[in-house]
């Protein structure tokens, strides 16, 4: 499975949840925000730990968009592990089929921003610089 997420950042996911993994052998997931920040990364690190350990994980991920997925992530459409279900998270369709657990990552965000957003560099709120030496960064609540 070809990575936008470094195979070392993707070995320290797994590295650090082993011990609850084997709880989802065969889980079915419902994902919505899946093209979202959080999504994304929540899908290929499960798909990661997925392939490593297999687990039998099927993904149903929430996308708006088929095509702007598959091309903005093509490694994780092409997985045999991943359904995609074209929706918006605001409109009640769900798909047909039983899940053993749901997560909700998606936002009411205008499909333009995400659009926008380079999510190798993206941040699910806006960080800025503190002046306090002792704290690096902090949540701007003002620029959220």
């Amino acid at each position: 499975m070809s990575s936008r997420l470094s195979a070392a950042d993707l070995e320290h996911v797994v590295d650090h949840t082993r011990h609850v993994l084997p709880d989802l052998r065969d889980a079915r997931v419902f994902l919505t925000g899946a093209s979202g920040f959080v999504g994304s990364w929540l899908l290929e690190s499960l798909l990661y730990a997925n392939d490593q350990l297999s687990l039998g994980i099927k993904v149903t991920a929430l996308v708006r968009d088929r095509a702007a997925f598959t091309e903005r992530l093509p490694h994780l459409a092409a997985s045999q592990a991943v359904r995609l279900h074209v929706g918006d998270v605001r409109i009640v369709d769900p798909p047909t089929h039983a899940f053993t657990h749901y997560v909700h990552c998606a936002s009411a965000s205008p499909a333009r921003m995400n659009a926008e957003v380079d999510s190798s560099r993206a941040s699910p709120f806006w960080i800025r610089r503190s002046e306090s030496p002792e704290r690096d960064f902090t949540p701007s609540h003002h620029d959220r």
